[in-house]
């Protein structure tokens, strides 16, 4: 039975041992700070193994044990209980084997010694069957007889067994007859016995050598990992990133190759750094958050000084201000739809128009309003604006043609009507914050000037007059000229009259002849009816009436009153036109008065040269885009050069007799078109030169 037994040692080392990692050579390795600071010693530096037991039992080094412990018993147990199987089976088949040999080689023998009946020969061969390892009773029994031969040894044993009952022939006249039965039992208790003492010895051996492999794997990762967690979990504890201390270095020798450890130090360095980095740009960002929560605050205060002075001087203004709001979100798509002309797009689509009007609205009123539109408080005025236009629709509609623009101010006078019914002038100014948003509020501030407005047109009546009376005084100097220009006419008209009648006259009329003489006749009386109109026209007071006019048409009509005046002072003028010169708005009679005032100036100053030498140029010019011009020049002494200053102030005159009046009212003329008139000695002829220009009206 020897050989069934297997070495238990040899095979638990073998099959149940854990491997043991081999003591990492850097282990040994402390921790240095390169700023001094050193983490806290290990309880096994310091020689106080209690503390390493007792940090263990708090930390993961108890948890691995009680793992390793529990994973390797049940391994334990498996691997003992599968070898302790393989055992069994192996003593049972050897039993086994033993009672088919004992089958096979002593029946023959016993069934010789049964045959004679040789009692003490079958006890021998009983007794050596039960020498055999494990076999505990043997019996033979003879059969075929009434008293039949037992031999037997010891009893069944109630325990567990393994049986064999043999059957023992013997030939008997060449027939094989059984004359007997062989009973053999082996017992399994030494198996069992064996057994155990195996399994004892397999689960004191192991579980002694888990236990020292466990703590000796504890030992090592206490060594290799939780002393240096231990030592960053330290250094953590006491990081401060607002006095941050210098890099983790763990007290160890270093790898060949960076481990684990390695990485997790690197990898905290790196977010200690990225943490500094982070709160440095924190407090740059909160130092520049003070700084503009401060500015913030700053400005905040400014805005509400400078809303409660918005607000004082709003309800204090010796003006009325009106604060407005409309809604101009329909602007962007007009925009983009292409639309420059608003006045031409609201004509075609008033309901435009209509809607942009209804959404105004006056939200507040400063006391000089109500004081203005005699109004019994503010909320009389606060509400839908249109009221405030409806007098001058044309004016709203230059204000919203304005806004589309982007224009923030606006100005012009209107009339408004006021709660008690009277219809005053005002100036309108409208002022709007940028940006410009679809509610943008809109300040409009209104001035009374119905009193200004009175006096310009008592100013503006006052001038007419004046105009009229320089015209009057005109004609009366270029009178006998005039009347000159009209007997002209007329003594071709009676010539030609009398003419007619003695063609008529004769025996055989010549009706040729009568036609051209009546022609001629037609040609002068429409001569003399031209002076006549623009004579009359000139001594008229009527209202200025502006059209669009050629300047070289009105000069040519200018010259035509002046022809006889012309030929008596025997100067020599010229008219230099300008074909392609754009057309402008203005009054054909005060712009003939300018250049027939201008034309009698300059033949006046040509006095001194005597009859035949004086020269004079009437240019017309276009000097810029959208502008015509005229110059007047002449040949004469020119203009003394402390003149030139005052030559167009009211009474202000060089000659006897004169009233200082024509030249004023030249300018005053010019100027109501929205042109300019000067004077200098620059003449292309070497006297004085006049110019003015006028805008163009097309």
């Amino acid at each position: 039975m020897n050989r069934g037994v297997p070495d238990l040692p040899r095979r638990a080392k073998a099959t149940f041992a854990p491997d043991t990692p081999e003591p990492d050579r850097a282990s040994a390795a402390g921790t240095e700070r390169t700023d001094g600071w050193l983490p806290p010693a290990s309880a096994s530096e310091t020689g106080e193994p209690w503390r390493t037991v007792a940090g263990m039992r708090r930390g993961i080094g108890m948890r691995l044990l009680i793992s390793v412990l529990i994973f390797s018993s049940v391994i334990t147990l498996i691997m003992t209980a599968v070898q302790l199987y393989l055992d069994y089976r192996y003593d049972v088949e050897l039993i086994e084997r033993r009672l088919n040999e004992i089958g096979e080689g002593y029946p023959d023998i016993i069934g010789e010694s049964l045959w004679h009946l040789d009692h003490e020969q079958l006890r021998i061969e009983v007794e050596s069957i039960l020498k055999l390892p494990d076999i505990q009773a043997v019996s033979v029994r003879e059969t075929g007889t009434v008293n039949p031969l037992v031999i037997a040894d010891r009893r069944r044993q109630s325990t567990p067994v393994l049986t064999r009952e043999l059957p023992i022939n013997r030939v008997v006249e060449g027939t094989v007859k059984q004359i007997g039965t062989l009973y053999i039992e082996a017992a399994l208790t030494d198996v069992y016995r064996r057994l155990m003492g195996e399994a004892l010895i397999i689960l004191v051996s192991q579980g002694a050598k888990t236990f020292l492999v466990s703590l000796f794997i504890l030992f090592v990762f206490s060594r290799l990992v939780t002393r240096h967690l231990t030592a960053i979990a330290q250094f953590m504890r006491r990081y401060d990133f607002h006095r941050p201390a210098g890099a983790l270095v763990l007290k160890r020798r270093p790898p060949a190759a960076p481990d684990e450890l390695d990485q997790v130090v690197m990898s905290f360095n790196d977010l200690c750094t990225s943490l500094q980095l982070a709160y440095r740009n924190l407090q740059a960002a909160n130092d520049a958050l003070a700084q503009d929560v401060a500015m913030r605050i700053r400005k905040e205060e400014a805005l509400r000084e400078a809303e409660q002075r918005y607000r004082h001087l709003f309800h204090n203004m010796p003006i009325a201000l009106m604060q407005m709001r409309g809604n101009f979100d329909l602007f962007p798509a007009l925009h983009d739809a292409g639309v420059i002309d608003l006045n031409a797009y609201f004509d075609a689509h008033p309901d435009v128009l209509r809607r942009l009007m209804s959404a105004i609205t006056i939200d507040e009123v400063n006391a000089r309003a109500v004081e203005l539109f005699h109004a019994r408080d503010a909320a009389q005025l606060t509400g839908p604006a249109g009221r405030l236009w409806t007098e001058s629709p044309s004016t709203l509609r230059r204000a919203f043609e304005s806004r589309y623009h982007g224009d923030t101010r606006f100005e012009e006078e209107m009339k408004v009507a006021t709660l008690d019914g009277r219809v005053i002038d005002v100036l309108c100014m409208l002022s709007r914050a940028r940006p410009l948003g679809f509610h943008t509020p809109t300040l409009c501030a209104l001035i009374d000037i119905s009193e200004r407005v009175r006096t310009r047109d008592k100013l503006q009546q006052l001038e007419t007059d004046l105009a009229h009376a320089g015209r009057i005084s005109l004609l009366g100097e270029l009178m006998a000229s005039i009347a000159h220009e009209i007997n002209q006419p007329l003594g071709a008209v009676a010539a030609s009259a009398q003419a007619v009648q003695n063609w008529l006259n004769r025996p055989e009329p010549r009706l040729d002849e009568v036609r051209e003489l009546t022609a001629l006749t037609l040609a002068s009386a429409r001569r003399a009816s031209d002076i006549i109109v623009r004579t009359r026209a000139m001594a008229g007071k009527g209202a200025p009436r502006r059209d669009l006019l050629y300047l070289d048409e009105v000069i040519d009509e200018s010259l035509m009153l002046l022809g006889h005046e012309i030929q008596t002072r025997g100067a020599e003028v010229w008219h230099r036109p300008a074909p392609r010169a754009p057309r402008i708005m203005a009054d054909r009679t005060q712009l003939q008065q300018v250049i027939v005032n201008l034309a009698v100036n300059a033949m006046q100053a040509l006095a001194p040269l005597g009859s035949g030498n004086g020269k004079i140029a009437l240019t017309v010019t276009v000097p810029a885009s959208g502008t015509v011009g005229c110059m007047v020049e002449d040949n004469g002494p020119g203009i003394p050069a402390e003149n030139l200053a005052q030559l167009f102030n009211r009474f202000f005159t060089t000659s006897e007799g004169g009233m200082g009046l024509g030249l004023a009212i030249c300018r005053t003329i010019i100027e109501a078109h929205g042109g300019r008139i000067t004077a200098d000695n620059e003449s292309t002829l070497g006297g004085a030169r006049f110019m003015f220009t006028l805008p163009a009206g097309e």
